[in-house]
């Protein structure tokens, strides 16, 4: 769990802001673990840049790790993790939940695969 401000848990080089629906935010993707398989655990971290400022945690994504899996990669259990794709996320917090308006509690957001692939397939980005 973090707490605080995004600042605070990661350097500016890992960050990226991005407005979305004319609202600023503050995103970080970073791995949090590995399956026993060697699976990557992925969390999308944002912060809103308005309002109380509320973190909001999305986790629950495995990705593959191809360092680990060469030269046997599983190109349909692999995905990019891109700004546009972010956007959705957090699209997909604030209809799940989060209201960083509302509430400086920090969100937890569970998303697995199958939910991002479904993200992803509405706005018409192909996996990896």
């Amino acid at each position: 769990m973090l707490s605080g401000s995004i600042d605070m848990a990661f350097p500016k080089s890992k960050q990226k802001r991005l407005v979305v629906d004319d609202l600023p935010y503050i995103t970080c993707v970073s791995e949090n673990g590995r399956t026993e398989d060697g699976g990557v655990k992925l969390r999308v971290i944002v912060q809103a840049d308005y309002g109380l400022e509320s973190l909001c945690v999305i986790a629950g994504m495995v990705n593959r790790d191809y360092w680990f899996d060469y030269p046997d990669i599983d190109i349909e259990k692999t995905f990019a993790i891109a700004p546009r794709v972010i956007c959705e996320l957090i699209r997909y917090a604030l209809t799940n939940g989060w209201s960083p308006t509302e509430s400086k509690t920090q969100a937890s957001i569970k998303l697995d695969n199958d939910g991002l692939f479904a993200i992803m397939q509405r706005i018409g980005i192909a996996r990896s």
